[in-house]
């Protein structure tokens, strides 16, 4: 590499990492605001469904039978749906231009992907707290790394191994963790909102490496744009399949629901910040490093997640959450920091800023 253009590459790395971090902050503070939109979600469809529907819950708030648990499908329709809208409108002539017929399955392929990504995670948050939804979604950094093994063939390092290990151990720390006080409790499969959250990681996984693929081939916002109105669709294509949909073509819900200033200011808040801006900055950014590398960035997700929710006073900072945590961060970043190409990369770096200081050592003798 031409010694002129390192620092160019240098400096557009560096943006890339601190948008990516940037990026976790936001995405971080959506687990509290999430589970308060689907919270009051849940009160306005209760007042236009019948009793059989739903029973209110020690806490205070409706609780809905599984047939009937539509408020995550509800709150991703209108999440993704705005978005579209909004930035549709800002790129529409973009859009035009460069929509094509590849953009256009990339899109969708995106869309789907993370679309059911998102709604298995919503499901889960409804049945666990946002610090151990946040950690667990986190498990996508290792599941990033088997993937490239398993359809790339990269046979997994040492670190690897090791920091897979680590993060398996602390999933199964805070899932078997004691329960917490004024949990929801649901007539269910054990630990089935932990699962869900799993299974959403692994998605999510998948997504950034086609991310890395497809933003390389067509116009990355354009490719937004495509993707959130694929993840808008597939929220709403469920929703004829369980009970209860009457409310929604309900004028009085609909009313309601717009009346709901607390409700209105955090759709705002997820609407304008953590999806518009932080799906755009992932978009443009995470094409300038590595899938792998990326996916150690988003591991800071839910150091974020959890503070923002204990600042706020949703849940309390328990022993277990600690260490489990701390397992999965750090088996993270132990897959990553310690694999042999992070630390050959390591090494050429030192190696080329030792030439700038003391070029005259590095020439060659004549």
């Amino acid at each position: 590499m031409p010694q002129s253009r390192l620092p160019i590459l240098l400096g557009r790395r560096h943006r890339a990492i601190a948008a990516l971090v940037v990026l976790t902050v936001l995405w971080g503070s959506t687990f509290t605001v999430t589970e308060l939109l689907c919270k009051r979600l849940d009160v306005h469809r209760a007042a236009h469904l019948p009793e059989s529907l739903w029973r209110m819950h020690a806490d205070g708030h409706p609780q809905f039978a599984p047939h009937a648990d539509t408020t995550p499908l509800i709150y991703s329709a209108l999440r993704f749906g705005l978005v579209t809208l909004l930035l549709g409108w800002f790129l529409r002539q973009r859009i035009r231009r460069l929509l094509n017929r590849r953009a256009l399955g990339y899109g969708l392929v995106l869309g789907a992907v993370a679309g059911i990504g998102m709604i298995l995670q919503t499901y889960g948050l409804q049945r666990t707290s946002p610090s151990v939804s946040a950690f667990l979604t986190a498990l996508n950094v290792p599941f990033t790394a088997l993937l490239i093994w398993i359809f790339w063939r990269t046979r997994p390092s040492l670190p690897l191994a090791l920091g897979i290990g680590m993060a398996f151990v602390g999933v199964g720390v805070i899932s078997l963790g004691p329960a917490e006080a004024g949990a929801v409790v649901r007539n269910e499969l054990p630990l089935l909102g932990e699962m869900m959250t799993v299974a959403c990681a692994l998605l999510f996984a998948w997504h950034t490496i086609l991310i890395d693929r497809y933003t390389k081939r067509e116009d990355a916002m354009v490719l937004t744009w495509g993707m959130f109105a694929a993840m808008a669709v597939v929220s709403l294509v469920p929703l004829p399949l369980f009970a209860g949909g009457e409310a929604l073509i309900r004028p009085g819900f609909w009313h309601d629901v717009g009346s709901d200033a607390l409700l209105l200011g955090n759709l705002a808040y997820i609407v304008l910040l953590p999806t518009l801006l932080g799906f755009s900055l992932m978009m443009l950014y995470q094409r300038e490093i590595e899938p792998s590398q990326a996916a150690v960035v988003y591991a800071l997700e839910p150091l974020h997640a959890t503070g923002i929710s204990v600042a706020f006073g949703r849940e309390s900072l328990e022993w277990w959450k600690v260490v489990g945590g701390a397992l999965i961060v750090g088996g993270n970043l132990v897959a990553e920091i310690l694999h042999p190409e992070a630390r050959h990369a390591r090494r050429q770096r030192r190696q080329q800023r030792q030439q700038r200081r003391h070029p005259s050592a590095c020439a060659p003798h004549v």
